[in-house]
């Protein structure tokens, strides 16, 4: 019966792949001497790329530009995990930044009414109003509206490029690949410690 079930490894790429102890997987490096996994180099120079706009002079942020850094830093964050403590000032911020763009939408344009009308009808048909979701929020997130960059998320900014540059940041990015592995415990011991 092993025709008829499906390979779990694509033979395809496991040929194209180059036996060596660095390898990508994923988009990430996977080095199988020192059992750990992190973020290509590359990787960290765009999102630096992306954040050097962000000096302490600038004033305001798009809703686009800043979604597209995030999504970067979560991708960082996934071997990184002490990013993911600075990550809130990030997300409240955009969010804060997609409900202002929604609220000057559904003030200055009748189409984006209609369609948040539409999706808040519960008589509607479910296919129109999933439809009218996808309009509506793809119209909040492409709002071209500046929102200014408040201090404590320009102070986090700041200190995600200082730690992303430093000369430890290629060890910081980088985790045990037992940090990444969720065990379940086989059995539960008490004991006391005299």
């Amino acid at each position: 019966e092993l025709d008829k079930r499906q390979d779990p490894i694509s033979f395809d790429k496991l040929e194209d792949m180059m036996v060596h102890y660095l390898n990508k997987v994923l988009g990430l490096v996977l080095d199988t001497r020192r059992l750990d996994i992190g973020v290509p180099p590359a990787f960290v120079a765009e999102t630096l790329r992306l954040l050097r706009p962000y000096h302490a002079g600038r004033k305001v942020f798009r809703v686009k530009d800043m979604e597209a850094i995030t999504g970067k830093l979560i991708f960082i964050a996934g071997t990184a995990p002490w990013l993911k403590l600075l990550m809130p000032q990030l997300f409240l911020s955009i969010s804060a930044a997609v409900g202002e763009n929604v609220h000057s939408l559904s003030r200055t344009n009748k189409s984006f009414r209609q369609m948040l009308k539409r999706h808040l009808d519960p008589l509607a048909p479910a296919d129109e109003r999933s439809f009218a979701q996808a309009a509506t929020a793809r119209q909040a997130h492409n709002h071209h509206q500046p929102h200014f960059i408040n201090a404590t998320l320009r102070e986090e900014l700041h200190l995600i490029v200082r730690v992303l540059t430093s000369s430890r940041s290629a060890r910081n990015l980088r985790t045990p690949l037992a940090h990444l592995v969720r065990r379940d415990p086989s059995a539960k011991a008490w004991s006391d410690s005299c």
